[in-house]
């Protein structure tokens, strides 16, 4: 699960996927950010909080395990930062590349 909220206009947009239904090409590249990020050793919630900023909140289930990370734009984890972009990306084209 991925959601982006806050920001001047307050738009939320978010994206739930499977991967094991996903395209294979997708669907590795995220399993492969999630490795690379170390996602379940992050914390739950890294906070700034800032006017007008993003708030991104990652989940992941995998073999049994369930994490979520609950982030600031200006308190994302550097190895976090290309599986939020990528998530960011995906839903973007699935709403039609509003917001």
């Amino acid at each position: 699960q991925f959601s982006r909220t806050g920001g001047f206009a307050g738009i939320k947009l978010q994206w739930e996927v499977d991967l094991d239904t996903s395209p294979r090409p997708i669907a590795r590249a995220v399993q492969r950010l999630v490795e690379n990020s170390k996602f379940f050793e992050l914390p739950a919630e890294c906070r700034q909080p800032r006017p007008d900023q993003f708030q991104y909140l990652v989940a992941v289930e995998h073999e049994g395990r369930r994490h979520q990370v609950r982030a600031d734009e200006s308190a994302l984890p550097e190895n976090l930062r290309p599986l939020v972009e990528r998530l960011l990306e995906l839903a973007r084209q699935q709403s039609g590349g509003a917001a």
